[in-house]
């Protein structure tokens, strides 16, 4: 009997141009949900960016990613995309450095 080779065969076979449309479109909905969430820290750091603008792999170098100093001064409570009532638990760790570090965050199914 053969092993499968595929988790997703669809999904991991499918032509490069609609693999990237794919991944772009989830691209585009990330950051509609980012900035429709209500975190500050994300409607401050998206407010240039356009999903529309958001067409392909080269437009990805617009978006502002997340530094290592924006996770020491806002997490894990200023970076929570969803109402705190939908958090379950919040797994820490010290880390390093005084401050604690969130790691795993579980919220309720929808």
């Amino acid at each position: 009997m053969a092993v499968e080779q595929f988790w997703d065969r669809a999904a991991e076979t499918m032509p490069r141009d609609e693999l990237e449309r794919l991944q772009m479109a989830r691209v585009r909905a990330c950051v509609a949900r980012l900035k429709a969430s209500g975190t500050e820290f994300y409607r401050r750091r998206l407010a240039d960016v356009s999903e529309d603008g958001l067409r392909s792999m080269e437009d990805l170098a617009r978006l502002p990613f997340t530094t290592k100093s924006d996770l020491r001064e806002n997490y894990p409570f200023g970076l929570f995309a969803v109402p705190s009532h939908e958090i379950v638990r919040i797994h820490a760790s010290s880390g390093s450095t005084p401050r604690s570090w969130c790691c795993r965050t579980a919220v309720r199914s929808r």
